[in-house]
């Protein structure tokens, strides 16, 4: 018989998250204290900022906060801080040419971080999500985001459209 494991909810009113004197990121909760932890997405790209777990030293899960809307301001920001350092995802701002050799679709864009030049496997590696938002994962495994396809240049939409 397979065991599974519960989910520890985390009552994000009672989350302290904070930089402990080394700088690293720390967690009071329920009296205790964790120092060095980490915290990961459990679903980084439909629900980015729901469902966020939170790892102790020992790569044990304390729990996970289902909702960080609802922890105190300056908890929230300490979270949303370590979150953008460890997903860092290029924003799209506009695309300059798709061409394809062999197959292979190569996008030349403009991001919030400079111009590049992705190259996907497949069409496939471009999503278009009901929210609008396009995620983009390139040959090497990072991904880059359009946070609202239909906010676009009317020409960079073109060029993304063949390629949905």
């Amino acid at each position: 018989m397979m065991k599974t494991e519960e989910v520890r909810l985390l009552d994000p009113k009672k989350v302290k998250l904070f930089r402990n004197e080394f700088n690293e990121l720390s967690l009071e909760y329920e009296g205790r204290r964790y120092d060095n932890i980490s915290v990961l997405k459990a679903f980084p790209l439909s629900a980015s900022t729901c469902y966020i777990a939170l790892i102790d030293e020992d790569d044990k899960e304390i729990g996970m906060i289902e909702e960080i809307h609802l922890m105190s301001d300056k908890s929230r920001r300490v979270l949303e801080e370590e979150l953008s350092k460890r997903y860092v995802i290029p924003k799209i701002i506009r695309v300059l040419e798709v061409d394809e050799i062999f197959g292979m679709p190569i996008w030349r864009v403009v991001t919030d971080r400079g111009e590049r030049t992705i190259e996907l496997k497949s069409r496939h590696d471009a999503k278009l999500l009901p929210s609008g938002r396009v995620i983009i994962r390139d040959m090497d495994g990072n991904r880059y985001e359009i946070p609202n396809f239909w906010e676009m240049d009317p020409r960079s939409r073109g060029l993304i459209e063949t390629e949905l």
